[in-house]
């Protein structure tokens, strides 16, 4: 029979901006209908880590066109993610670790986290802010800032970095190029 293609891109969710999601989508309207593209779509998905569930299905033709429309419905993720740790170290002592996420910081895809680590010997406090750029399953800005703090029997030390990062792909190349004050 005649090939088919792909149709209409049904987006079903409250979760993000229709236009940052459709940067996921890697097949257009009309181009041949492949079972690969839409588990390519699936996995995408998954992937960001925005959503709980991903449910992608075609739905039924409603005329001969040979179009496949395709049916995307997302159920957001929790808006806060945190993360809690105890250890003990022979170079630390004892430690303890809190972490801090926003997987959707809003509507355009934008992250946020902090990370705090306290040990017997000082502590670190990190925080991050993502941006999707370009591509955004591989690309992204970091903004950062972090202070570390550490005092052993010789020394003590205070270090302040706030810096700026592009994280991007390049063919088979994973490129990063950054600023930092320190």
């Amino acid at each position: 029979g005649a090939r088919h293609h792909f149709g209409d891109i049904i987006l079903k969710q409250n979760v993000l901006e229709e236009a940052f999601l459709k940067r996921y989508i890697p097949f257009e309207k009309g181009t041949p209908y492949t079972l690969n593209q839409m588990i390519d779509l699936q996995q995408a998905l998954n992937d960001t880590d925005y959503f709980q569930t991903v449910e992608v299905s075609h739905e039924e033709s409603n005329d001969d066109s040979n179009e496949i429309p395709v049916s995307v419905k997302l159920t957001a993720r929790k808006p806060h993610r945190f993360s809690f740790g105890l250890g003990y170290g022979s170079d630390t002592g004892a430690r303890a670790k809190f972490g801090w996420q926003m997987p959707r910081f809003n509507s355009s895809g934008h992250r946020f986290n902090t990370e705090t680590n306290i040990s017997q010997l000082g502590y670190n406090i990190a925080a991050y802010y993502r941006v999707p750029v370009f591509n955004p399953r591989t690309d992204q800005m970091i903004y950062s800032t972090a202070v570390v703090h550490e005092e052993t029997d010789s020394s003590e030390s205070t270090i302040r970095n706030i810096g700026t990062s592009l994280n991007h792909s390049r063919n088979d190349w994973r490129e990063s190029i950054s600023l930092n004050y320190q």
